[in-house]
């Protein structure tokens, strides 16, 4: 019989709940209440809660809590052993580093488990909760460690994220909520391959909460309460044994710099005989076959061709598009994807007065909004998607963007 207990999950989209039942059978019998829970999710999860209500992905607030920050730790390695060995098992990075500690990291217990708590429940979270709403979310990861029971997030880019405080500490609410675990005995962490940060949940952390934003529910743009911070300013908190303490906001470590081929995996390195479908429900082909020679780079063949056509062969968007029977919003994707993997430059997707025309767009816009269809409504749609966040990413770098809310990238 397999360890690994596995249970298809419906919450908007599929979510793949698991658990090591050995590990929980071994290492839990302090935390009997995560069982019982860990059993009724598996079993007779509701649904209702992931259907009306916002996500705890969702929130942006302050303060947050002063870091234990890692540049070596076991996570950071897990994850590059996962991103090595797991590039060609699975598609998606999450999948990879998650199934990588289920399967090889001893203090592992869950991956995907489904969080939640009512209006009444949610603590400070009910100040953009309606009465009929739930708040709720999906753990990456639970393990048990020096007796604690930890709350871990993977982040791909953990040294720019900002907001992840708000949402760990909403799943730490929540699942103290749902198992009657104290706060006290549990603890949050994110990571990639480069950094781990960690920090303590507790009450008075949730009291000090003020809320920015949050995406309501049904909806996709974010709803602005006041103006955020920017990471400088961004209050932060020490905890300490007789409440909390506001301290300097510490920056954390750059991620080492290396070129773009000595990023990806191992695994992700061979790719010139790799099938994809240069054609969209095309024949599978490679670059070997086509004779295409192509850069050393975790991104998958689809967007590397789709990279090849457009500094190679110099085709824009729209005839990329045409000639692979794709939406131009996928080949756009494509395109971001090899800037960020540093193939190409973001202001080669965009001309520099596009760039200028934006800018004066968003920083003209009323404090309170917020969103990439709102710049491309207010152009009345002379800019393109792709050439709107190429511009933002640009304008960000060279500090021109003032308004609140765009000058920050989320």
């Amino acid at each position: 019989m397999s360890e690994l207990r596995s249970t298809i999950l419906y919450h908007g989209q599929l979510y793949h709940l698991r658990s090591h039942s050995l590990r929980l059978q071994q290492q839990a019998h302090n935390f009997p209440q995560l069982q019982q829970f860990l059993e009724l999710v598996h079993t007779s999860c509701p649904s209702e809660p992931f259907s009306r209500g916002p996500r705890s992905s969702g929130i942006h607030a302050g303060p947050q809590p002063e870091y234990q920050t890692f540049t070596s730790h076991a996570r950071i390695q897990q994850t590059a052993d996962a991103l090595r060995m797991n590039s060609r098992r699975f598609q998606q990075r999450h999948e990879q580093v998650q199934m990588f500690m289920m399967e090889n990291c001893p203090h592992t217990m869950a991956m995907e488990v489904p969080v939640w708590a009512t209006r009444e429940e949610s603590g400070p979270f009910a100040a953009i909760i309606q009465p009929d709403e739930w708040l709720s979310g999906h753990i990456d990861l639970l393990s048990i460690e020096d007796d604690c029971l930890w709350i871990w997030d993977y982040k791909p880019k953990a040294h720019s994220e900002r907001w992840v405080h708000v949402q760990l500490l909403a799943y730490a609410r929540m699942l103290s909520v749902r198992t009657q675990i104290p706060l006290e005995r549990i603890r949050c962490g994110y990571f990639d391959q480069y950094l781990c940060q960690t920090f303590r949940p507790t009450d008075g952390l949730l009291d000090l909460l003020e809320f920015y934003s949050y995406v309501p529910s049904g909806q996709t743009r974010q709803r602005l309460l006041q103006p955020k911070p920017s990471r400088q300013q961004m209050p932060t908190v020490r905890i300490e044994a007789d409440g909390c303490r506001f301290v300097a906001a510490a920056k954390p470590p750059s991620p080492p710099q290396q070129k773009p081929n000595d990023t990806c995996p191992e695994d992700r390195r061979v790719t010139s005989g790799e099938l994809f479908r240069a054609v969209k429900d095309g024949p599978l082909t490679s670059f070997r076959t086509m004779r295409i020679d192509v850069p050393v780079t975790e991104l998958y063949p689809s967007a590397l061709y789709s990279w090849h056509l457009f500094t190679q062969q110099q085709q824009d968007p729209d005839s990329i598009a045409e000639h692979r029977s794709m939406a131009v919003s996928t080949i756009g994707e494509h395109l971001l994807q090899s800037a960020a993997a540093g193939l190409l430059e973001y202001s080669s997707l965009v001309a520099p007065e596009v760039i200028a025309r934006i800018c004066d767009c968003v920083n003209q816009l009323e404090p309170h909004l917020g969103g990439l269809k709102v710049i491309h409504e207010t152009l009345q749609a002379s800019c393109s998607y792709l050439e709107i966040r190429a511009a933002l990413h640009v304008a960000r770098m060279q500090g021109t963007i003032t308004h609140p809310v765009y000058r920050i990238a989320d």
